[in-house]
Protein backbone atom coordinates (compact mmCIF):
# COMPACT_ATOMS: atom_id res chain seq x y z
CA UNK A 1 0.00 0.00 0.00
CA UNK A 2 1.57 3.53 -0.90
CA UNK A 3 0.63 6.37 1.55
CA UNK A 4 1.06 9.84 0.53
CA UNK A 5 -0.46 13.55 2.02
CA UNK A 6 0.22 16.82 3.27
CA UNK A 7 0.65 18.05 7.21
CA UNK A 8 1.14 21.20 8.61
CA UNK A 9 0.92 22.81 11.97
CA UNK A 10 0.99 26.60 12.63
CA UNK A 11 1.25 28.85 16.02
CA UNK A 12 0.49 32.83 16.05
CA UNK A 13 0.81 34.83 18.63
CA UNK A 14 -1.81 37.46 17.56
CA UNK A 15 -1.21 39.91 20.96
CA UNK A 16 0.93 39.66 24.13
CA UNK A 17 0.51 42.30 26.37
CA UNK A 18 0.79 42.22 30.10
CA UNK A 19 -3.12 42.57 30.35
CA UNK A 20 -4.15 40.56 27.39
CA UNK A 21 -2.52 37.41 25.47
CA UNK A 22 -4.01 35.99 22.49
CA UNK A 23 -2.43 33.01 20.19
CA UNK A 24 -4.00 30.29 17.88
CA UNK A 25 -2.46 27.17 17.30
CA UNK A 26 -4.20 25.12 13.76
CA UNK A 27 -3.00 21.74 12.15
CA UNK A 28 -4.18 20.11 9.28
CA UNK A 29 -3.80 17.13 6.81
CA UNK A 30 -4.79 15.58 3.89
CA UNK A 31 -4.12 11.70 3.00
CA UNK A 32 -4.26 9.41 -0.12
CA UNK A 33 -3.35 5.72 0.36
CA UNK A 34 -3.71 3.44 -2.82
CA UNK A 35 -3.46 -0.43 -2.61
CA UNK A 36 -0.85 -1.43 -5.28
CA UNK A 37 -0.87 -4.78 -4.89
CA UNK A 38 -2.88 -7.89 -3.32
CA UNK A 39 -0.15 -10.34 -3.70
CA UNK A 40 -1.07 -13.27 -6.13
CA UNK A 41 -3.81 -16.17 -6.81
CA UNK A 42 -3.17 -19.71 -6.67
CA UNK A 43 -2.46 -19.95 -10.74
CA UNK A 44 0.13 -17.19 -10.22
CA UNK A 45 -2.38 -14.46 -11.62
CA UNK A 46 -2.57 -11.11 -9.69
CA UNK A 47 -5.09 -10.58 -6.93
CA UNK A 48 -7.78 -7.60 -8.18
CA UNK A 49 -9.28 -7.22 -4.83
CA UNK A 50 -9.85 -9.07 -1.75
CA UNK A 51 -13.49 -9.17 -0.06
CA UNK A 52 -17.11 -9.07 -1.84
CA UNK A 53 -18.61 -7.09 1.10
CA UNK A 54 -19.54 -3.29 0.81
CA UNK A 55 -16.02 -2.42 2.04
CA UNK A 56 -13.26 -4.38 0.57
CA UNK A 57 -9.99 -3.91 -0.81
CA UNK A 58 -8.40 -3.38 -4.53
CA UNK A 59 -5.99 -2.82 -6.32
CA UNK A 60 -5.24 0.89 -7.06
CA UNK A 61 -7.90 1.94 -4.96
CA UNK A 62 -8.06 3.13 -0.90
CA UNK A 63 -7.75 0.57 1.61
CA UNK A 64 -10.96 -0.48 3.08
CA UNK A 65 -13.13 1.50 0.19
CA UNK A 66 -16.61 1.49 0.05
CA UNK A 67 -18.41 -0.22 -3.18
CA UNK A 68 -21.63 -0.14 -3.67
CA UNK A 69 -24.41 -0.16 -6.97
CA UNK A 70 -25.26 3.11 -8.19
CA UNK A 71 -29.02 3.82 -9.28
CA UNK A 72 -30.84 6.53 -10.71
CA UNK A 73 -34.09 7.47 -10.73
CA UNK A 74 -37.09 9.56 -11.85
CA UNK A 75 -40.71 10.40 -10.89
CA UNK A 76 -41.82 9.36 -14.31
CA UNK A 77 -45.45 10.15 -13.46
CA UNK A 78 -45.14 12.85 -11.56
CA UNK A 79 -47.13 11.72 -8.67
CA UNK A 80 -44.78 12.81 -6.18
CA UNK A 81 -44.15 9.22 -5.00
CA UNK A 82 -41.30 7.55 -6.01
CA UNK A 83 -42.55 3.58 -7.17
CA UNK A 84 -39.96 0.55 -7.91
CA UNK A 85 -40.38 0.82 -11.55
CA UNK A 86 -38.91 4.47 -11.81
CA UNK A 87 -35.51 3.53 -9.64
CA UNK A 88 -32.91 1.79 -12.01
CA UNK A 89 -29.89 0.00 -9.98
CA UNK A 90 -26.95 -0.88 -11.80
CA UNK A 91 -25.60 -4.47 -11.90
CA UNK A 92 -21.87 -3.96 -10.81
CA UNK A 93 -20.65 -2.45 -7.92
CA UNK A 94 -18.04 1.07 -8.36
CA UNK A 95 -16.01 2.96 -5.69
CA UNK A 96 -18.14 5.50 -3.73
CA UNK A 97 -14.99 6.83 -1.60
CA UNK A 98 -13.02 6.58 1.35
CA UNK A 99 -14.48 4.91 4.77
CA UNK A 100 -12.18 6.85 6.89
CA UNK A 101 -11.12 10.82 6.99
CA UNK A 102 -9.14 11.64 4.44
CA UNK A 103 -8.82 15.47 6.09
CA UNK A 104 -8.79 16.37 9.90
CA UNK A 105 -7.81 19.95 10.93
CA UNK A 106 -7.72 21.16 14.39
CA UNK A 107 -7.80 24.86 15.71
CA UNK A 108 -6.74 25.77 19.25
CA UNK A 109 -7.44 29.35 20.62
CA UNK A 110 -5.92 31.10 23.91
CA UNK A 111 -7.08 33.59 25.17
CA UNK A 112 -5.41 35.38 28.38
CA UNK A 113 -7.55 38.17 30.21
CA UNK A 114 -7.69 40.15 33.38
CA UNK A 115 -3.69 40.90 33.65
CA UNK A 116 -3.49 36.86 32.66
CA UNK A 117 -5.24 35.76 35.75
CA UNK A 118 -8.07 33.87 33.56
CA UNK A 119 -7.36 31.95 30.63
CA UNK A 120 -9.84 31.00 28.03
CA UNK A 121 -9.22 28.31 25.13
CA UNK A 122 -11.41 27.12 22.33
CA UNK A 123 -10.96 23.82 20.76
CA UNK A 124 -12.57 22.93 17.10
CA UNK A 125 -11.89 19.92 15.09
CA UNK A 126 -12.64 19.06 12.04
CA UNK A 127 -13.11 15.90 9.80
CA UNK A 128 -14.18 15.21 6.17
CA UNK A 129 -13.10 13.82 2.58
CA UNK A 130 -14.86 10.28 3.83
CA UNK A 131 -18.35 9.15 3.70
CA UNK A 132 -20.59 7.18 6.86
CA UNK A 133 -23.30 4.65 6.36
CA UNK A 134 -26.16 5.88 8.01
CA UNK A 135 -27.36 2.62 9.23
CA UNK A 136 -29.96 3.36 11.50
CA UNK A 137 -32.44 4.88 9.14
CA UNK A 138 -31.14 1.61 6.50
CA UNK A 139 -32.18 -0.76 8.73
CA UNK A 140 -35.59 0.68 10.01
CA UNK A 141 -36.51 0.94 6.24
CA UNK A 142 -35.88 -2.51 5.47
CA UNK A 143 -39.30 -2.53 6.53
CA UNK A 144 -42.18 -0.11 5.30
CA UNK A 145 -43.71 0.46 8.01
CA UNK A 146 -40.72 1.70 10.14
CA UNK A 147 -38.99 3.89 7.37
CA UNK A 148 -39.55 7.51 7.38
CA UNK A 149 -38.60 7.73 3.87
CA UNK A 150 -41.85 5.71 3.06
CA UNK A 151 -44.34 6.78 5.17
CA UNK A 152 -44.21 10.29 4.76
CA UNK A 153 -45.28 11.58 2.22
CA UNK A 154 -43.47 15.04 2.36
CA UNK A 155 -40.69 12.83 2.42
CA UNK A 156 -38.16 14.03 -0.25
CA UNK A 157 -37.57 12.25 -3.46
CA UNK A 158 -33.97 11.12 -3.01
CA UNK A 159 -34.83 9.83 0.13
CA UNK A 160 -37.96 7.44 -0.98
CA UNK A 161 -35.56 6.73 -3.45
CA UNK A 162 -32.89 5.49 -1.38
CA UNK A 163 -35.16 3.59 0.40
CA UNK A 164 -36.88 1.53 -2.69
CA UNK A 165 -33.34 1.31 -3.95
CA UNK A 166 -32.75 -0.99 -1.11
CA UNK A 167 -36.11 -2.88 -0.83
CA UNK A 168 -37.23 -3.72 -4.21
CA UNK A 169 -36.22 -4.56 -7.43
CA UNK A 170 -37.32 -2.73 -10.68
CA UNK A 171 -39.61 -5.45 -12.69
CA UNK A 172 -38.09 -4.00 -15.86
CA UNK A 173 -34.32 -4.43 -15.37
CA UNK A 174 -34.00 -7.44 -12.80
CA UNK A 175 -31.21 -5.71 -11.05
CA UNK A 176 -30.18 -6.29 -7.66
CA UNK A 177 -30.79 -3.88 -4.42
CA UNK A 178 -28.66 -1.14 -3.02
CA UNK A 179 -27.74 0.59 -0.03
CA UNK A 180 -25.91 3.38 -1.86
CA UNK A 181 -28.69 5.77 -0.71
CA UNK A 182 -27.44 5.70 2.70
CA UNK A 183 -24.02 6.55 2.84
CA UNK A 184 -23.83 9.69 3.29
CA UNK A 185 -20.55 12.79 3.81
CA UNK A 186 -19.63 12.37 7.38
CA UNK A 187 -17.97 16.52 7.05
CA UNK A 188 -18.51 17.72 10.19
CA UNK A 189 -17.01 20.62 12.66
CA UNK A 190 -17.27 19.99 16.36
CA UNK A 191 -16.90 22.67 18.83
CA UNK A 192 -14.67 19.94 20.85
CA UNK A 193 -13.70 21.90 24.03
CA UNK A 194 -13.91 24.98 25.65
CA UNK A 195 -12.09 25.97 29.04
CA UNK A 196 -11.42 28.75 31.42
CA UNK A 197 -8.66 28.47 34.05
CA UNK A 198 -8.24 31.11 37.02
CA UNK A 199 -5.67 31.79 39.07
CA UNK A 200 -6.69 31.83 42.91
CA UNK A 201 -5.60 34.91 44.84
CA UNK A 202 -2.24 33.98 46.59
CA UNK A 203 -3.75 34.89 50.26
CA UNK A 204 -6.42 32.18 49.79
CA UNK A 205 -3.71 29.55 48.07
CA UNK A 206 -1.42 30.38 51.42
CA UNK A 207 -4.74 29.07 52.84
CA UNK A 208 -4.96 25.89 51.54
CA UNK A 209 -1.13 25.70 52.45
CA UNK A 210 -0.26 25.43 48.55
CA UNK A 211 2.23 27.92 46.52
CA UNK A 212 0.20 28.63 44.11
CA UNK A 213 -3.54 27.56 42.98
CA UNK A 214 -5.83 27.67 40.01
CA UNK A 215 -9.35 26.51 38.93
CA UNK A 216 -10.40 24.85 35.61
CA UNK A 217 -13.66 24.70 34.36
CA UNK A 218 -14.07 22.49 30.71
CA UNK A 219 -16.91 21.48 28.48
CA UNK A 220 -16.63 19.23 25.91
CA UNK A 221 -18.34 17.88 22.73
CA UNK A 222 -20.34 20.99 22.87
CA UNK A 223 -22.24 21.56 19.75
CA UNK A 224 -21.42 20.01 15.67
CA UNK A 225 -21.95 22.01 12.77
CA UNK A 226 -22.91 19.09 10.00
CA UNK A 227 -25.31 18.14 7.26
CA UNK A 228 -25.05 14.22 7.58
CA UNK A 229 -28.44 12.82 8.83
CA UNK A 230 -27.61 9.93 11.29
CA UNK A 231 -27.12 10.10 15.34
CA UNK A 232 -24.37 11.96 14.95
CA UNK A 233 -20.93 11.58 12.71
CA UNK A 234 -18.99 10.31 15.48
CA UNK A 235 -21.41 8.02 16.69
CA UNK A 236 -19.68 4.18 15.75
CA UNK A 237 -21.38 1.00 16.44
CA UNK A 238 -18.91 -1.00 14.79
CA UNK A 239 -15.84 -2.22 16.81
CA UNK A 240 -14.20 -2.79 13.59
CA UNK A 241 -11.81 -0.53 11.41
CA UNK A 242 -14.48 0.80 9.64
CA UNK A 243 -17.31 3.48 11.41
CA UNK A 244 -20.79 2.53 11.80
CA UNK A 245 -23.66 4.41 13.36
CA UNK A 246 -26.62 2.44 13.99
CA UNK A 247 -28.63 3.60 16.65
CA UNK A 248 -25.63 4.87 19.19
CA UNK A 249 -25.55 7.58 20.97
CA UNK A 250 -23.37 10.27 20.25
CA UNK A 251 -20.24 11.33 22.13
CA UNK A 252 -21.61 12.85 25.10
CA UNK A 253 -21.28 16.29 26.31
CA UNK A 254 -19.56 16.65 30.31
CA UNK A 255 -18.64 19.33 32.20
CA UNK A 256 -15.49 18.99 34.79
CA UNK A 257 -13.84 21.42 37.58
CA UNK A 258 -10.77 20.76 38.50
CA UNK A 259 -9.03 22.71 41.52
CA UNK A 260 -4.96 22.84 41.10
CA UNK A 261 -2.94 22.86 43.97
CA UNK A 262 1.09 23.29 43.51
CA UNK A 263 3.07 22.89 46.77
Amino acid sequence: MRNSGHEATLTLTLADSRNFGWDITAGGSHNTNKIETLGFKPDGTPNPTVGTGTNRDSVGFPIRGIYVRPYTFDDANKNGIIEPSEVFVAKDVVFNGYSVPRDIVTIQNGFDVFQRKLHLSVLLDYKGGFSLLNQTTQFYCLNTNTCHDLTNKDTPLEYQARAIAQRFVNPSTGAATTTAGFYENGQFWRLREVGATIIVPQGLATRLRARDASLSLTGRNLHVWTHYQGTDPEANYSTGNVQTDFSTTAPPTYFSVRLNLHY
